[in-house]
């Protein structure tokens, strides 16, 4: 394609793309990171099950433990 047909990228339009895929970066990260912390907090108490059942103790009177 000759040079003078290309499409001119106003850098205003460059700016908003780049914060447009910035945004979207961003949120794929807090989402991600949202799936690792409920599956953490799965993992904790299922370990935390097997263990009060192998000791034979009480579940915690404070369940945010």
């Amino acid at each position: 394609m000759p040079p003078e047909q290309k499409k001119q990228i106003r850098p205003e339009d460059r700016v908003g793309a780049e914060r447009a895929a910035i945004a979207r970066r961003v949120a794929n990260f807090k989402a991600h990171q949202a799936k690792l912390e409920q599956e953490r907090d799965a993992y904790y108490k299922s370990v935390r099950a097997r263990i009060d059942k192998t000791l034979g103790a009480s579940p915690p009177r404070n369940p945010s433990v």
